[in-house]
């Protein structure tokens, strides 16, 4: 299926050039789809290296076109979250441990950068579909939760921290964190 979906998003990229015609333009839409691929067939070190890279390709083209049809939204990183959640509970020793090209990150030094990233791009951006949610907070709790990270317990517990923080001052940031709400299925990854 991976295949499949990135053979898709080639065409629609060849027919969007060759045509200059704005319907065949991949979008946020596209990219997220593909990623959800990934998420539904993956759970490989591979496949979450590859959701990451599709998230950068749909990044470098908002940057370079500022169009808000290439503009991540919050399901587009929830999906790339998804696939690391996946990778964490199939287990992958190199999830354990480090990355593929040996650069010693692990899947939630890799999760933390992704939330990093999408609170830059909304405060740079104020795209009211950047704001996080319960769900992808969730996918969070979900990816300490299925790793193997000796670290998981704390890591768990200063997020919570700061989802606490985020929901006592919800209108900083222009409310960034309006729609995180704790919830028993964050407590029970947690647990």
């Amino acid at each position: 299926p991976e295949q499949v979906a990135e053979a898709i998003l080639r065409h629609m990229k060849t027919q969007f050039r060759e045509s200059q015609d704005n319907e065949l333009r991949p979008c946020k839409i596209t990219y997220t789809a593909v990623i959800s691929v990934y998420c539904s067939h993956g759970g490989s070190w591979a496949a979450a290296e590859r959701a990451s890279e599709l998230l950068d390709e749909l990044e470098g083209l908002y940057n370079e076109s500022q169009l808000d049809s290439y503009l991540p939204n919050a399901k587009t990183f929830g999906a790339v979250l998804s696939v690391f959640a996946k990778t964490a509970a199939e287990g992958s020793a190199r999830s354990r441990q480090s990355t593929h090209d040996g650069s010693g990150d692990s899947l939630w030094q890799m999760t933390e950068r992704l939330l990093e990233r999408m609170e830059k791009l909304y405060l740079k951006t104020g795209s009211s579909e950047l704001r996080p949610s319960d769900i992808l907070y969730g996918q969070v709790f979900r990816v300490l939760a299925s790793g193997r990270d000796p670290e998981a317990a704390s890591h768990a517990l200063s997020l919570m921290k700061k989802l606490k923080a985020m929901k006592l001052h919800k209108d900083m940031n222009n409310g960034f964190g309006q729609n995180v709400h704790l919830d028993s299925t964050m407590y029970a990854y947690l647990i």
